[in-house]
């Protein structure tokens, strides 16, 4: 057992007799100097003497159920704030990111507008440009990764394919309602690549970005299928040649 775990199982045990004899009247009383971190065990524990009688007779698995519960909650805390952390750390550093571009883009600009002939200079800084791109663009990926639907997605990918290993019946798709959620959430993460794609190529349409965005996940026909409710990969394949063709005559 855990030094936490320890020390909060001595505390609960400290105020077992306190409880056993406190009378419903008097109970918030008794509780008044209580550390706040036992008040869901020693609630959890009145409840077992209100159940088991007055006498204050508890089962050891009625302890141990009571003691339990917090650490559950304590661990769910936990992995709560620590994905917090991990979206608020991506975040930032997708702004960063962001600034470095929109400064290099200007630097980028003010050097081919000085008159001199200064390539090498504008070639360093297109590449490190190009860099700091691809960073953002990994950034974006991740903050997708961190997502439920994400996670339901790659559950999908790993489903036996039709017809593979004598599989029968249809593999399992997005719905209608998890699709919206997929959209929402790329239009959301992948904001300003959606932007640049609408404003580059006009005649693209929403399930035309949608796609862009999730090859850049790097997911194959048949998942990309998945997400728009087909088992086909071939409403992919057509797609993509439906999207170099919108693209052609854009340029």
């Amino acid at each position: 057992m855990s030094e936490e775990s320890t020390l909060s199982f001595r505390g609960l045990c400290r105020y077992i007799h306190r409880l056993s004899k406190a009378s419903k009247a008097g109970m918030k009383a008794a509780l008044a100097d209580c550390p706040k971190r036992h008040f869901p065990m020693l609630e959890g524990l009145l409840g077992c003497i209100r159940l088991h009688g007055q006498d204050g007779a508890v089962y050891i698995s009625d302890l141990v159920q009571e003691l339990h519960q917090p650490c559950i909650y304590r661990r769910r805390q936990i992995a709560r704030l620590l994905y917090e952390q991990r979206i608020t750390y991506l975040n930032e550093k997708t702004a960063l990111s962001q600034l470095q571009i929109e400064r290099l883009e200007v630097q980028i600009s003010a050097l081919k507008q000085s008159g001199m002939e200064r390539e090498q200079e504008i070639d360093l800084k297109q590449a490190e440009l190009c860099c700091v791109i691809d960073e953002k663009a990994r950034l974006r990926n991740c903050l997708f990764m961190e997502t439920s639907i994400f996670k339901h997605i790659r559950e999908l990918s790993t489903q036996p394919r039709l017809g593979q290993n004598g599989t029968k019946g249809s593999p399992k798709v997005l719905l209608m309602k998890e699709q919206e959620q997929l959209k929402n959430i790329l239009f959301g993460i992948y904001d300003d690549y959606i932007r640049y794609l609408k404003g580059t190529y006009p005649k693209i349409t929403d399930n035309d970005c949608i796609y862009c965005c999730l090859k850049l996940c790097e997911f194959d026909d048949q998942t990309i299928a998945y997400c728009f409710g087909n088992v086909s990969k071939q409403i992919v394949a057509q797609r993509r040649l439906r999207l170099k063709k919108k693209m052609a005559e854009a340029n």
